[in-house]
């Protein structure tokens, strides 16, 4: 096995104990701690999250958009205007920047009304069974996945307006507040990144449609838990291209990621947005708890399971997180890592962990 201890006291931080070395695969399904059943069975009706409540969403202050640039007389704070304030990516941009599917996954997106889309996906799961997964995609869930993600100067230089005289601390309260409230966390002085468990909290039930296709898919088939879990990653990996989102969309910034509804109507993504898109998938099911990953320009799972022979995991106060690699169009089984991934773990005395 291959593992990672924890040290951190706040949840956010794992170091490692033992290298990346072990290649070999004994098993490829995994036993989820929680599912005492050979089933997994969806929850409609849950919270967005069991294990931790998504942060608040903030109205934006009035006044945001089209407002005035700060003159020169406004008080002087540390925060920097839109121009200077820098957005972390997590994919490798320019760096193939567009990979197609493996032969035998596809993607197709019909209409079938001005407001619902069917789309279709085949892929072979890691018992190696062809397998097609159809469903719904609302319009209106695509809607509000991108009016509530991404943020503007001119929103910005709204909140300078309303609360630049109020001193510098309610500045940067409301600053973060508004990040957030766009899908985004203050991560340094000057640097804002996307927040992808809030952008899984926010879309799980907009995808509930695909992970109920997923689970008639298990039934018919008689998969248990640890197959199905593993055809939404393959899904994941190789139905949908890979592809890394401009940083900026729509007048927005975007960070380089698409909301799970924007990644399924696309059928494409990079390592960012297909992670928050089968986290997004998982969380519709009792049980699931997981944690992105976020190594430098490249972005992962890991999902709450007991680890196998060769299986690469980390470990955070007693709970061991399997790693998974939604990026594709690598077909890489749940606990198996790219060669890149292992690279950056190899050389990392610390590993970024964000709870979903």
């Amino acid at each position: 096995m291959s593992g990672v201890s924890s040290d951190g006291k706040d949840g956010t931080i794992v170091t490692l104990d033992m290298t990346i070395a072990s290649r070999t695969r004994m098993a490829l399904c995994l036993l989820l701690l929680a599912a005492s059943a050979t089933s997994l069975h969806l929850s409609w009706d849950a919270e967005l999250s069991e294990n931790a409540a998504p942060p608040a969403a903030h109205a934006f202050p009035d006044g945001a958009g089209g407002a005035r640039s700060p003159t020169s007389t406004a008080p002087r704070f540390s925060w920097p205007p839109l121009a200077q304030v820098r957005t972390l990516t997590y994919g490798q941009t320019g760096e193939d920047s567009e990979l197609p599917r493996p032969p035998g996954a596809s993607f197709k997106r019909t209409p079938l009304s001005q407001d619902i889309y069917e789309v279709q996906l085949k892929f072979r799961n890691f018992n190696n069974d062809p397998l097609k997964v159809e469903f719904s995609l609302v319009q209106a869930d695509l809607d509000a996945s991108l009016k509530e993600f991404g943020y503007s100067k001119g929103e910005l230089d709204g909140i300078f307006q309303r609360y630049g005289k109020q001193g510098q601390a309610a500045y940067e309260e409301q600053v973060k507040l508004y990040f957030l409230s766009r899908g985004f966390k203050v991560v340094g002085k000057d640097t804002v990144s996307v927040d992808i468990p809030q952008l899984i909290w926010r879309n799980m039930k907009r995808v509930n449609g695909l992970a109920l296709a997923l689970q008639r898919v298990g039934e018919a088939r008689r998969y248990d838990s640890e197959d199905i879990i593993g055809a939404a990653a393959a899904m994941v990996q190789t139905s949908l291209a890979y592809r890394i989102p401009p940083e900026s969309e729509r007048g927005r910034r975007i960070g380089g990621v698409h909301p799970p509804p924007q990644a399924l109507y696309d059928g494409w993504g990079d390592c960012d947005s297909k992670s928050a898109l089968l986290g997004a998938v998982l969380s519709n099911w009792k049980g699931i708890k997981g944690v992105g990953v976020a190594l430098p320009r490249h972005f992962l799972i890991g999902l709450a399971r007991m680890p196998r022979q060769g299986d690469v995991f980390l470990e955070h106060k007693g709970v061991q997180y399997v790693l998974v690699e939604p990026a594709g169009p690598a077909w890489l089984p749940v606990g198996l890592v790219s060669d890149y991934t292992t690279g950056l773990l190899d050389k990392m005395s610390g590993v970024p962990i964000q709870p979903f």
